[in-house]
């Protein structure tokens, strides 16, 4: 968590771990995805945790009741490889800015980023989060520019948020805070005759 009180573990079992960091004592198991769990962000504010995997559906939990709040994905997305957690600056501004308490405390400022088998990452805000059997309506998406290739590896910068994603073809890809791909980096040469190596 960003104030470095736990940590989680995800697992083949379709189960995510939780425990303190001190400690390394079990916190709470959480369960609901129906296949491997791969990829977790913990919430900015470190009370939440996205977890996704196989199911192709990114869960968002609450840490101190291990509740289940929010479910939502891209539609074929396969399977979610990354994620991250970080403060949409867009409704951040707008939040600040309200002077409307209520209003203020309506305005949703969670942005979470994800890449998956597709090729296509995404970021989603607007969470919208239930207790118990109601069903969310999830979250809305902001689509990126899709690339020809399985994305594995997700990293976001915290301030510009500018995406950086990798995958199976070796190319690291730059998107900017919109989603339109600026930059693709080709492999060194060097690992790429490693690479072709019997």
């Amino acid at each position: 968590t960003p104030d470095r009180t736990r940590y989680a573990t995800t697992s083949a079992d379709k189960l995510v771990t939780v425990r303190d960091a001190k400690s390394h004592e079990i916190v709470s198991r959480l369960e609901g995805h129906t296949g491997y769990v791969i990829a977790a962000a913990f919430g900015p504010e470190s009370r939440r945790i996205a977890t996704a995997g196989d199911d192709e559906e990114i869960k968002v939990w609450k840490l101190e009741t291990g509740k289940k709040v929010s479910s939502f994905g891209s539609k074929g997305s396969g399977p979610y490889y990354g994620l991250a957690w970080f403060v949409d600056p867009a409704n951040a501004g707008k939040k600040a800015a309200e002077k409307d308490e209520e209003k203020a405390a309506a305005i949703n400022t969670d942005r979470i980023f994800a890449v998956a088998e597709s090729g296509k990452p995404a970021a989603f805000v607007e969470l919208n989060e239930h207790e118990g059997e109601q069903r969310s309506t999830g979250a809305r998406e902001r689509a990126f520019d899709k690339v020809d290739s399985p994305l594995f590896a997700l990293a976001v910068h915290p301030e510009r948020q500018w995406t950086f994603a990798g995958g199976e073809d070796g190319r690291l890809h730059v998107w900017d805070e919109k989603g339109k791909r600026q930059i693709t980096l080709e492999p060194p040469a060097e690992a790429e005759s490693i690479a072709s190596r019997p």
